[in-house]
């Protein structure tokens, strides 16, 4: 097995005029990881307000006898499979961030991305952060994982409340394929629940070492320092 590539053992090979990156670029590069990061709030309010708008016009619908049950197990299941959707997005988001936050860490474009890492290894408990992944990360996987649990239940609930004695056409297939969808939902959510750890950052490393060092962007110091005879 090929042992790590470790930053400590790189030189940043700088351009004559003392530049990796043009300052244009890094710009760009941290106003790209501030929109990313914002895009992440805007995905957990934005499930938050499918789940209320639909489930809201359910339960009035169900209510006043303009919902039937078999129609709010329909909405369940799209609700689930958006739900799920963003939340998938929400993961290619923080992973496409962690791309430019370590290209900028390794280049030196962000000492606080480099003052970050060290802080984050020195106490965990001060950055909010876990040995396999930051707190907010848990807490907005838990937001998903209710709210998939609740869109699940809710046309359950209303159809015992509603409709305990009634089997139509439609209703138990759409319940009991309701209850499939959020199973195979909240099982996915509980496999990859904490698998975004630090091993994710340093597999992303390991690449940015590689290619940085292949388009010379980095000097390896053994190459550098070791004198010639």
């Amino acid at each position: 097995m090929q042992n790590p590539l470790n930053i400590n053992n790189y030189d940043l090979a700088r351009q004559p005029d003392n530049r990796i990156v043009d300052a244009e670029d890094a710009k760009k590069l941290h106003g790209v990881v501030n929109q990313v990061d914002h895009q992440q709030f805007l995905i957990t309010s934005a499930a938050i307000s499918v789940f209320a708008i639909a489930f809201g016009w359910v339960l009035n619908g169900v209510r006043q006898g303009t919902v039937p049950i078999a129609a709010s197990a329909g909405i369940g299941i799209l609700v689930q499979s958006l739900l799920f959707t963003l939340w998938v997005k929400a993961r290619l988001i923080r992973k496409m961030m962690r791309n430019y936050t370590v290209y900028l860490r390794l280049t030196g474009l962000s000492d606080w991305e480099k003052d970050w890492v060290a802080f984050r290894e020195e106490d965990s408990r001060h950055s909010l952060s876990t040995r396999l992944s930051s707190r907010d990360v848990y807490y907005q996987q838990a937001a998903f994982f209710i709210l998939i649990l609740l869109a699940a239940a809710v046309p359950w609930l209303l159809h015992f409340r509603y409709e305990p004695s009634v089997s139509s056409s439609w209703s138990r297939p759409l319940l009991w394929s309701l209850l499939f969808v959020g199973i195979m939902n909240v099982a996915l959510l509980v496999v990859k629940w904490g698998r975004e750890s630090t091993d994710d950052e340093k597999a992303i490393e390991q690449c940015w070492l590689v290619a940085l060092e292949k388009f010379g962007r980095l000097r390896r110091k053994t190459e550098t320092e070791t004198p010639k005879p």
